[in-house]
């Protein structure tokens, strides 16, 4: 229900919003009115679409790598019978950023399915709409002639929503960071960022360099001049205790006698155990650098820093919450 959540934005910047599906008309309409869903919902049925894009999923199981021809080590009961546990047929979730011109300016596709792309994330990256981040998750650290400041691109971060931090490096006039190649004895520019199990964290994204050359040296380099912004994914990945919880009691509704009996009680060992839910948790931000001038370089520094998230509440529609035994009907039962 993110898009709908977040709809204001996207309308206040000008861009429209859409969904595609191979769901039929009907299907899809009771989809909008039972969620509240207010922008275009386009129904694909035959899949032409969907299949002109690529997105289609003819992987045989989740996570595999080969197509059913190639899955040899596996009897064919086998296969058919992971085929019916997978996502075979369906289509991979994702966006397609489409610009005015009619042509697709950004694709953002994730590998497990339950992930999405924040809000704030489109906007900034895909698009380029700049906004106003002042009250979002933020830590400073300086040095000489350099400022570095660290900010989320969401005011919190979501369950299997990815967010951007955004490492912001500005310098004094005449400076210059290093970027990759680097010639032995000089330092490259370096983000890293951890976070507890709980977080998954994507590869830096660093900004184009340009190619420098100092007077009387024969090495080329390729530095970052002025301000610089390297954008880092990350996103939350500890569902919510109470979720997991309800979702362990339908497995064991569901499931054979044997299988949910062991289900049973490890809800019952889980709920006698159960940890203080997580409100926040902590990123740890290390920039390695070398600043130099035209005339002069100083010595490599290395800047570590911490920033402390909020981790919002995932909103559960009304039929989910039904569904995994959640909410006042749950509790009569």
């Amino acid at each position: 229900m993110q898009l709908q959540q977040n709809l204001h934005q996207f309308t206040k910047a000008g861009i429209s919003v859409f969904a595609i599906s191979y769901d039929p008309v009907e299907a899809q309409a009771a989809f909008a009115q039972e969620y509240g869903i207010s922008y275009s919902l386009l129904a694909d049925v035959d899949h032409q679409a969907i299949e002109a894009t690529g997105i289609l999923n003819v992987q045989n199981v989740v996570g595999a790598e080969h197509d059913v021809t190639k899955v040899a080590p596996f009897p064919v009961a086998e296969v058919e019978e992971r085929l019916q546990m997978s996502t075979w047929g369906m289509p991979y979730p994702g966006s397609y950023l489409i610009g005015q011109d009619g042509t697709v300016i950004e694709k953002l596709f994730y590998r497990h399915y339950r992930t999405r792309a924040s809000a704030a994330t489109v906007l900034r990256d895909g698009f380029g709409v700049d906004f106003e981040v002042r009250d979002h998750p933020r830590a400073e650290v300086g040095a000489d002639g350099v400022r570095i400041r660290a900010t989320l691109g969401t005011e919190a971060m979501v369950y299997m929503e990815t967010s951007t931090l955004y490492i912001e490096i500005d310098l004094d006039d005449g400076l210059h960071l290093y970027g990759q190649p680097v010639p032995e004895g000089y330092v490259a520019t370096e983000v890293t960022v951890t976070g507890p199990d709980s977080v998954v964290v994507g590869a830096p994204v660093y900004p184009a360099t340009t190619p420098f050359r100092v007077a009387g040296l024969p090495e080329q380099f390729h530095v970052f001049h002025g301000d610089l912004r390297v954008s880092v994914p990350v996103y939350y990945v500890l569902e919510h205790f109470d979720h997991l919880l309800a979702r362990g009691r339908m497995l064991a509704q569901r499931g054979p006698e044997h299988e949910a009996s062991i289900v049973r009680q490890l809800i019952a060992h889980a709920e006698a155990t159960r940890p203080p839910d997580k409100t926040e948790i902590r990123l740890e931000v290390t920039i390695r650098f070398q600043a130099c001038s035209d005339a002069v370089c100083f010595a490599p520094e290395t800047r570590t820093f911490h920033l402390d998230v909020p981790i919002a509440a995932v909103h559960i529609s009304e039929r989910a919450q039904r569904e995994l035994g959640l909410g006042p009907e749950a509790d009569e039962a």
